[in-house]
């Protein structure tokens, strides 16, 4: 003997809906997007952004340019999720910094 439960689809929905995240990008060019953030699902690549920003920015070389959150390097080649990226998300990308010294 079998006994179902009655099942909610709108709480099946939510278990499969990929979070959001409020996403920002910091260059030495300019912020994009200009105001506030841009939303993007947890499971997006982290460069997808990056890339809309360049465009955005008329950033013509970003080769060997990092990508930093949270004060660690992130790959930018994984998803925010992958990333362990939640919430709001301030991107700072562009050239490594060379460490100075005397």
């Amino acid at each position: 003997m079998s006994t179902s439960l009655p099942i909610d689809e709108g709480q099946v929905a939510e278990r499969q809906r990929p979070a959001q995240v409020q996403v920002s990008v910091l260059t030495t060019s300019g912020i994009f997007p200009p105001h506030g953030h841009q939303e993007a699902k947890s499971t997006d690549i982290v460069d997808e952004v990056l890339q809309k920003a360049a465009h955005a920015l008329h950033l013509t070389d970003t080769s060997g340019w990092v990508v930093t959150a949270a004060n660690r390097d992130i790959n930018p080649t994984l998803s925010y999720a992958q990333n362990d990226l939640t919430g709001t998300v301030e991107l700072h990308w562009g050239p490594r910094e060379s460490g100075g010294g005397s």
